[in-house]
């Protein structure tokens, strides 16, 4: 449903590193100009196995990422009562139930009752070790989204639809 603008629970996330460097590379600003972004991008990577643990920790949760058929995620259906529903969100697969999911390798982190964005929420769980950010200077931006697109890794390869045509389209010919 994010796809189309609905707002979720759900952070949605990728298995594949590249992807994930596609991801910080396509939401800089380029200028069309220039083609020059206008300011660093980032990377955010998380040990999903280590973070549900933490998140999990009051159950003894010793598994691994959560599927949709598992008990744990119980706590996480909307329309529980709010005072049934964990507070700290936990990571998920999901259902590759679209082309877009199955092409960008999609996994998920499901909040709670939590508002805190997730380096908060690492802080409150002791999680730092967890969830990493990794800074891409603003100068280095257009090179890797250049490399990236070289190593066949483009707007159509994540959106395999039209629209992901038309966004590889644009900034192809400058048009972003």
């Amino acid at each position: 449903m994010q796809h189309f603008g609905v707002p979720t629970r759900l952070l949605d996330w990728t298995e594949n590193p590249f992807l994930g460097l596609l991801f910080a590379m396509t939401s800089a600003h380029i200028d069309a100009h220039t083609r020059a972004a206008s300011a660093d991008a980032c990377v955010w990577a998380l040990q999903p196995q280590a973070w549900n643990r933490l998140a999990l920790s009051d159950i003894t949760y010793n598994g691994d990422i959560l599927s949709v058929d598992k008990a744990e995620l119980e706590s996480y259906i909307p329309g529980r009562s709010r005072n049934l529903r964990r507070k700290h969100p936990v990571a998920m697969y999901g259902l590759y139930n679209s082309a877009r999911i199955a092409a960008q390798k999609g996994v998920f982190t499901i909040f709670g009752t939590g508002t805190a964005p997730m380096e908060e929420e690492a802080a409150l769980l002791s999680a730092q070790d967890t969830l990493k950010r990794y800074v891409i200077p603003a100068d280095f931006v257009v090179p890797m989204l250049d490399a990236l697109g070289t190593m066949g890794f483009t707007d159509s390869m994540i959106y395999p639809d039209l629209m992901g045509l038309a966004l590889e389209l644009k900034r192809k010919f400058g048009y972003m």
